[in-house]
C-alpha cells in the first residue's frame, strides 16, 4: 500500500518561537526608546541607528528560520521520492508482478514453478490465480 505524502505547511505559516519572541522583544524596545533631546543616545550610539540594525537583524532571524524549514523540506521532499521510486507497489505499477507459491515464498527461478504448480500472481491492482504449465 502506497503511503500518500501530506503537504508541509509553507515556512510562513508555521510561527517559529524564535521570530515570535525576537518580534515581541523589537516592538517592546522601540517603543521604549525615546530620543534624548540632543539627539543621541547613552554612551554616545545614535538610537535611530541602533533601531534600524536591531530591526536587520530581526529579519535576518526570520530569513534563517525559514531556511530551517525549507531546506530540509526540500530533502525530505527529494527523500520521499526516491523511496517512493524504489517501492515494491512503484515496480508492480511499471508492468512487473511477483508470482507467490501456496506458501507463501515467492518464486525467483523456473525450478520453483514445475509444471501444474499453483501459485498466485501479484500486479499492480491485485493477484490473480495462476498454474504453471
Amino acid at each position: 500500500m502506497a503511503m500518500s505524502a501530506q503537504p508541509l505547511p509553507e515556512p510562513a505559516e508555521v510561527p517559529s518561537a524564535v521570530a515570535i519572541v525576537n518580534e515581541t522583544f523589537v516592538r517592546r524596545y522601540l517603543s521604549s526608546t525615546r530620543l534624548p533631546p540632543s539627539g543621541e543616545g547613552p554612551h554616545g550610539v545614535e538610537p535611530i541607528g541602533a533601531r534600524l540594525r536591531l530591526a536587520r537583524s530581526g529579519d535576518r532571524i526570520r530569513m534563517a528560520m525559514g531556511r530551517r524549514i525549507t531546506e530540509p523540506r526540500s530533502r525530505m521532499e527529494r527523500l520521499a521520492a526516491q523511496l517512493e521510486a524504489l517501492s515494491p507497489l512503484a515496480v508492480l505499477a511499471r508492468g512487473y508482478s511477483v508470482a507467490r507459491l501456496a506458501d507463501g515464498r515467492v518464486a525467483r527461478r523456473r525450478a520453483d514453478l514445475p509444471s501444474g504448480t499453483g501459485f498466485t500472481l501479484r500486479v499492480s491492482d491485485g493477484a490473480v490465480p495462476s498454474r504453471s504449465e
